[in-house]
């Protein structure tokens, strides 16, 4: 007999439809999914504001000058049903009637703005037909604002619309009863009877759990087959329904039948009682006045000095034998333990409390989060702690149990792991395997930590321990590795070794974790208790039968030995001195820098003493040739991951003769560009950008050059960000863009959001940068126009005193291209990776330049003709500097110099044809003077033909 509730139509639907919606409750209750697409501020307003407006309490107000926000004809995801217009409804004034709430605005939609809060994210309408309707309108709000290439129709089935620009989907999902019932087919609905698994919806569920914004409906369904709706209702003469009615009702506070007020309390009811459970929003387990309240408090209060209080009502916090994932050797009362007070103490912190723990509130921080514990079996007993805590909240089937060795707690509604990672000394050691035997000598690797490394590098939180495995009184430790005939071991005292230990592990988390991203922790020693004459016993027991703890406060064991404990602070302070500097550094103080300044005196002809020309050819000494056959390589409008920034056609540019020009060496030809061929270059390599917008706009070059013949479904482009990467699976091959403007670290790393006040950069790091761009098979480097727009502030990080040193833009120039010249004389083998250098893209920004008018880029058609042509625009002082420095690597870099070629080329600017942000206003489009982009290129364009040169060099 089957176990499920089966409930026909005659059952009365009030109480059909509240068990449906107690069963989405409880199971919205575990998804703890998002309410509304606000951030915190917006959020805040809302809640403040809805204290005086409530949003649903007006009247509909005429507004033919505002309203529609689109035309039907002119939505492309229109859906018959509900187009009327269409269908041949003269009277279009319903389209016109605008929303007013009594006591406030409703905000304007913006397009832009909701996309921009949908990026990376999934919105889900889950419901019946009117939960479609939504959908298809939510489409059509937003589906003008995305190019064409950049969208895609909903299937047929699952509904689903994306915005590849922003990662970002629109879905519907057919649920019309929220439960399973037999009516989930979204064609073949219509049946003689209605039934309903009343306690069933992971069907539906399974489809819509991982979306961030989910958007429920359900009410029509539950009225009975067929509805019927009366015109007495609101005042017609004759039993008419909607048919021919032009006007909304007035009458304010009016209810139709067609509004069941029984089923409104029931759905209102359900609601109610998820919200004052705390389920569904972040903003529950601690709002913005808490957190700073307890971030305030935690200044004033040191959480680890205190004493331990009996309190056997608040605590243990979970049952050992309820813990399905207790480990045998951390159960004590299983094994025999008869006193349990052992497990009712609570820390007490002198002067604050510690927040109670919070299951729930913590799984929403973890979130979409990797957590992993690292260490030895103290740091395992640990884990096995905070897996006991947080598991109770979890249903069965939504968790997974460790798997041995590389152990592992998923939390899958949470997309959550709890991990653990056996490595007792940090380092590599011949302890590294967790089931092994007790070996007669331990031997740690003490410079290497990459065998350990690769397992935690990408997590968000990391809690390090490391103690208990370095008790002895020498340590034997090896250079080379444990297969390695030539190794060499040296027994070194304990002290040293576990210094140089905490060094290597430091230095890793320095160079190879982001801390603007990532957590990290330091879990100080956890001491022994082996001698109780230390802590008053007459007998030379150890904590066998011990019941209490020491009350003495500021007790020392000889388990706890301060010398380590020295070793490990000085550690971590060092590392936290480190500052990482992200667009809130702000700078303590600032003096004049007074180390060297670069001072030179230019020479034009000696700038060009480094060239690169294989086959007694230079590249870059030529002239453009005007050549329509051939070029461009590809069209504007074919690319799917074009920039509006450089789609000069599509915001109105007419002449395309900017696409046609073709570079011509004077001594040889350039190789003509084969997509295949790059391919085959790029096989089962990565291939990086890396430095500002212009290297950008090369990479998206590169891309739209490389894209065509990659079938849709063999490619991808992931999100926009830090680091963003173009996939062709065939080739096992990606081409990837790296934003680091200034190459070394600086406050302005953000990809979006580095428009400050002040630039502040590391002059003595590139760490942050090259943890990224290490492993990359090919690197594109550029720097140049960042440090075009004034002084530069500079923050040592080997210092961390917060106190900056102003210099001049070519002096930080100077310095943060000798920090990345140091790496690649360090780090690169050009036998294994390939390096390329792209010198500065001039600029075009006074037409007095190259003739006698005053102007810029803007209406300019052809290129400079004069051979030998230098702009204000290529900063001469600049390009010594840089050829200096690229000649101290220039057995590891190859240079493509793109400077004077592109300088001929002042047609090849967007000027007012682009969007950045936001298209320009008719204002802006008449100011060109003032508004035109003569820094960035069209495309396709000039950086094409920077990518043919890396190709010939390839």
């Amino acid at each position: 007999m089957a176990k499920t509730l089966t409930l026909r139509c005659s059952v009365n639907s009030l109480i059909t439809v509240l068990f449906a919606f107690v069963f989405v409750a409880v199971y919205l209750a575990g998804e703890r999914r998002l309410w509304f697409f606000e951030d915190e501020d917006q959020a805040a307003m809302q809640r403040n504001s809805s204290a005086k407006c409530n949003l649903f309490s007006g009247k509909w107000v005429f507004d033919n000058k505002s309203y529609p926000l689109y035309k039907e004809k002119e939505c492309t995801f229109m859906w018959d049903e509900f187009a009327c217009e269409k269908f041949g409804r003269k009277d279009l004034s319903y389209q016109s009637w605008r929303w007013q709430p009594h006591q406030c605005d409703l905000p304007r939609f913006n397009a832009t703005a909701l996309l921009e809060k949908l990026r990376g994210k999934r919105m889900v309408f889950v419901g019946d037909s009117l939960n479609r309707d939504q959908w298809v309108s939510m489409v059509c709000l937003v589906e003008s604002a995305i190019p064409a290439a950049l969208k895609s129709k909903p299937k047929y089935g699952h509904f689903k619309f994306k915005a590849i620009e922003y990662n970002a989907s629109i879905d519907f999902y057919w649920s019309p009863m929220l439960v399973e019932s037999n009516s989930d087919d979204p064609v073949s609905h219509r049946l003689p009877e209605r039934i309903v698994r009343i306690s069933e919806i992971e069907k539906h569920a399974r489809h819509w759990t991982n979306a961030d914004i989910l958007v429920f409906n359900s009410y029509l369904w539950w009225r009975r087959p067929k509805l019927k709706l009366l015109g007495q209702e609101w005042g017609m003469s004759q039993p008419d329904n909607c048919y021919n009615e032009t006007l909304p009702i007035t009458k304010e506070g009016y209810w139709g039948s067609g509004s069941d007020m029984r089923m409104m309390k029931i759905a209102e009811a359900t609601m109610d009682e998820l919200r004052a459970k705390g389920e569904r929003r972040l903003w529950f387990f601690e709002d913005e006045d808490q957190a700073a309240m307890q971030r305030n408090s935690s200044a004033k209060c040191n959480l680890f000095s205190g004493k331990w209080v009996f309190d056997n009502k608040s605590y243990p916090l979970y049952k050992e034998k309820e813990c399905t994932f207790m480990w045998d050797e951390f159960a004590c009362e299983k094994f025999g333990r008869k006193d349990l007070n052992y497990q009712s103490w609570r820390w007490q912190p002198h002067q604050c409390d510690l927040p109670r723990f919070n299951a729930t509130a913590l799984l929403e921080k973890l979130r979409g989060k990797r957590m992993v514990f690292v260490g030895d079996s103290l740091n395992r007993d640990q884990w096995v702690s905070m897996v006991c805590l947080v598991e109770s909240a979890i249903p069965a089937p939504l968790k997974s149990k460790p798997k041995y060795a590389y152990f592992k707690f998923k939390a899958i509604e949470y997309n959550t792991s709890i991990d653990f990672h056996w490595s007792p000394m940090l380092v590599e050691s011949n302890y590294d395997d967790p089931a092994s035997p007790r070996l007669p000598e331990r031997i740690a690797r003490i410079s290497e930590i990459v065998k350990h490394a690769r397992h935690w590098t990408n997590a968000d939180i990391l809690v390090f321990n490391s103690y208990l495995w370095w008790r002895r009184r020498k340590m034997k430790l090896l250079w080379g590795s444990f297969e390695s005939p030539d190794q060499i071991t040296k027994e070194v005292e304990m002290l040293r070794s576990y210094e140089m230990a905490v060094k290597t592990w430091s230095d890793w988390l320095d160079i190879h974790v982001d801390r603007n991203r990532t957590r990290l922790f330091f879990m100080s020693m956890s001491p022994t208790h082996r001698w109780g004459q230390e802590w008053g016993m007459s007998q030379p027991d150890n904590c066998y039968n011990e019941t209490l703890p020491i009350t003495k406060e500021g007790y020392w064991g000889s388990g706890s030995d301060k010398r380590m404990m020295k070793i490990a602070e000085a550690a971590v302070d060092e590392l936290r001195a480190k500052e990482v500097l992200d667009r809130f550094t702000k700078c303590r103080s600032t003096v004049k820098y007074i180390g060297r300044k670069a001072r030179w005196d230019v020479q034009v002809e000696e700038l060009n003493s480094r060239r690169e020309n294989e086959e007694s050819c230079d590249l870059f000494s030529g002239k453009w040739v005007f050549d329509n056959s051939s070029y461009p390589l590809y069209n504007e409008s074919d690319c799917p991951y074009m920039s509006d920034q450089l789609a000069c056609h599509k915001h109105g540019r007419a002449d395309l003769g900017y696409q046609y020009w073709r570079w011509q060496p004077h001594n040889c030809n350039l190789k003509r560009w084969n997509v295949t061929e790059m391919w085959e270059k790029l096989r089962g390599k990565r291939l990086m950008f890396v430095g500002d917008s212009l290297n950008r706009g090369q990479w998206i070059s590169m891309v739209c050059l490389l894209q065509s013949v990659i079938p849709v479904d063999k490619r991808s482009m992931s999100p926009n960000a830090h680091l963003t990467i173009f996939r062709a699976e065939e080739y096992n091959a990606t081409v990837e863009f790296l934003w680091a403007p200034l190459l070394v670290d600086s406050n302005s790393d953000d990809p979006v959001n580095h428009r400050l006040d002040e630039r502040i950069m590391q002059p003595d790091s590139v760490l942050r940068h090259a943890s990224q761009w290490e492993h990359a098979d090919i690197l594109v480097f550029n720097t140049y126009l960042w440090w075009r727009q004034g002084p530069v502030k500079l923050l040592w990080r080997s210092e961390g005193d917060g106190v900056c040193e102003e210099i001049d833009g070519l002096g930080g120039m100077e310095l943060a291209m000798e920090a990345w010249a140091n790496w690649v004389a360090s780090n690169v083998n050009p036998l294994k990776k390939q390096v390329f250098f792209v010198t500065m893209s001039p600029t075009h920004l006074w037409s007095r330049e190259w003739e006698t008018s005053e102007g810029n880029c803007y209406n300019e058609k052809t290129p400079i003709k004069d051979e030998g042509y230098w702009g204000s625009g290529s900063d001469l002082p600049t390009m010594q500097m840089v050829e200096k420095v690229l000649n101290s690597v220039s057995s590891k870099v190859s240079v493509i110099n793109i400077t004077q070629l592109s300088d001929y080329r002042k047609d090849g600017h967007p000027s007012i044809y682009r969007k950045f942000w936001e298209t320009l206003s008719p204002e802006q489009l008449s100011n060109p003077t003032s508004y035109s982009d003569c820094i960035h290129w069209c495309l396709p364009g000039v950086p094409d033909v920077w990518n043919e040169l890396l190709f010939q060099f390839l």
